[in-house]
């Protein structure tokens, strides 16, 4: 799976180069396992945040280390997702995010999420997306997580191994 962090202003006005570089310095130096954590599939994400000051907008227990580096800057909000195999890196060459009212058909007064923000790949929008620049995490990245994380992910592809078995016995026997 290989990952991307985003970061976007939500006033009226592009991030200057000096904040830049200091989200870039923060997110370069958190762990590859928060990042892996904090991503969704690309698309379409539904967050909760200030849309005037950029801060989540989640309880202090439900913080996670990008939303935390997000907090440190006023006015940008700053988020993760991630693509499974390289045929879909074209979708995390985005430039530009769109973001507004959550607008979810069952959302009733006093739901968790407040705000639909989707990146605009640049295949989208006509251009050329530059996939070489997008290197997938190595999977020595792993052994940065920890132990906990590393038998997690070990036991769920292990009981994910057994639902396609079991799965394939009873197509071909039981059905």
């Amino acid at each position: 799976m290989t990952y991307r962090t985003y970061a976007f202003s939500v006033k009226e006005s592009e991030i200057d180069e000096a904040t830049l570089a200091a989200i870039k310095e923060e997110v370069d130096a958190l762990p590859v396992g928060c990042i892996r954590y904090a991503s969704a599939d690309f698309g379409a994400r539904y967050q909760r945040f200030d849309g005037v000051t950029g801060q989540y907008k989640w309880k202090p227990e439900d913080i996670n280390d990008v939303h935390a580096v997000s907090d440190h800057f006023d006015g940008v909000v700053i988020f993760s997702t991630g693509v499974m195999g390289s045929k879909d890196l074209s979708l995390l060459d985005a430039e530009y995010v769109v973001y507004g009212n959550c607008n979810i058909f069952d959302k009733k007064p006093g739901d968790e999420f407040d705000h639909t923000v989707i990146p605009i790949e640049k295949i989208a929008i006509g251009q050329k997306a530059d996939v070489e620049s997008l290197r997938a995490v190595p999977d020595e990245a792993i052994d940065s997580m920890p132990k906990a994380a590393q038998a997690y992910v070990r036991i769920m592809q292990y009981v994910l191994y057994a639902a396609i078995a079991a799965g394939a016995l009873w197509y071909l026997f039981l059905r």
